[in-house]
Formats: structure tokens, C-alpha cells, sequence
């Protein structure tokens, strides 16, 4: 049933594309709890239209809200300055915890937007065998291996301490991550 599903659509800026792909998607799913993400801050925060755009779409269609892809401080800053964001996607990791160095994220909750959290595994780093993060990140390797550790000695794995690290963050409403196969998602999941 699509109306149990939130769907996140990553968008760019074109008006005529926006509608059409949101025309799709309401005519494929129905009132689906559908949101419009903004796949570049930089756009987002530079293009007054573009913002315009979505917040237009949004009322037309009846859409859950729109959203803005941040990767640093500084853009989740000026993306909240226009007041119009309902959700925010940002990277979070057990080894890359920038977003958390001060009290942002928790004024983010407070205001009621939400947070989803991506790059949980680093972008598929956790995955690579140790000869190949040998061969192109050699400075991590030593850390991976005291998490690998940890995780063994609670039981689990990396992937599942990885997980459950951000999922339990106070800041974090959902989990974002990506797969290629059914494998991983039930890997994932379990």
C-alpha cells in the first residue's frame, strides 16, 4: 500500500520537471505522504525561484513538506534562515560526527523539523575488504578495527553497531541508507 510509505524525491532545479515528476508520482501512488528534497543546499540556499517552486508544489499538490540534502554547518544554517524547510538529510556516521559538535541539531528537532541521517556506513567504507581500505584509506583502518572489536564484543556486527549508533542519536528521526540488492536491505533490517 504506497500511502503506508514516505517517499523522498531528490529534486534539482527545474519548475517544469518538478511538476511533472510530482504530477507522476501523485497519479502512481496517490496522497502519498510524498516530500521534495533538495538534492543540492547550494541551490536551494541560491535560487530564490527554485524555493519558490517547491513551496508552491507543495501547497498544490498537498504534499508532506520539502526538504534540503545538507552536508555542513554552515548550509543547514542558511537553508533554515528562509523559514520554509520541513525536513533535513544530513550525513552522520560513528566516525564522522561534525553535525553534532554543538547544539544545532537539537534547535533543529526543537523547531519540529525533521532529521534523517545518511552515509550511515560511510558510503560502503565499512564494507570494503581490509586490503582495499588498505589501499585508499589507510588512516581509518585502525579505528574500523577497534569498532569491528567493539561491536564483536557486544555481539553484533559493524554494520549493526554502525546502525544502531545513529538510529539511537536523540537527533535523528529516521535512517536513510542505501542498497543494491535485497541481501543488504535484509542485512540491514535484521
Amino acid at each position: 500500500d504506497p500511502a503506508a510509505w514516505e517517499i523522498t524525491v531528490k529534486i534539482s532545479d527545474s519548475a517544469q520537471a518538478i511538476r511533472s515528476l510530482v504530477r507522476s508520482m501523485v497519479d502512481l501512488l496517490g496522497q502519498a505522504d510524498l516530500i521534495l528534497m533538495a538534492h543540492d543546499a547550494g541551490e536551494y540556499i541560491g535560487n530564490r525561484d527554485f524555493r519558490s517552486e517547491l513551496q508552491n508544489v507543495k501547497e498544490e499538490f498537498e504534499l508532506s513538506g520539502v526538504g534540503v540534502s545538507i552536508y555542513e554547518r554552515d548550509e543547514l544554517v542558511r537553508a533554515l534562515d528562509f523559514g520554509q524547510v520541513d525536513k533535513v538529510q544530513i550525513p552522520m556516521n560513528i566516525l564522522d560526527k561534525r553535525l553534532l559538535a554543538d547544539s544545532l541539531l537539537n534547535e533543529v528537532k526543537a523547531s519540529g523539523i525533521e532529521v534523517e541521517m545518511t552515509s550511515v556506513f560511510l558510503q560502503g567504507l565499512m564494507f570494503l575488504s581490509e586490503a582495499e581500505i588498505r589501499s585508499k584509506f589507510l588512516s581509518v583502518l585502525p579505528t574500523l578495527k577497534k569498532l569491528t572489536d567493539l561491536a564483536s564484543d557486544g555481539g553484533i556486527t559493524l554494520r549493526e553497531l554502525a546502525l544502531l549508533w545513529v538510529a539511537n542519536l536523540d537527533v535523528c528521526d529516521k535512517v536513510v541508507i542505501g542498497v543494491n540488492s535485497s541481501g543488504q536491505l535484509e542485512e540491514n533490517i535484521r
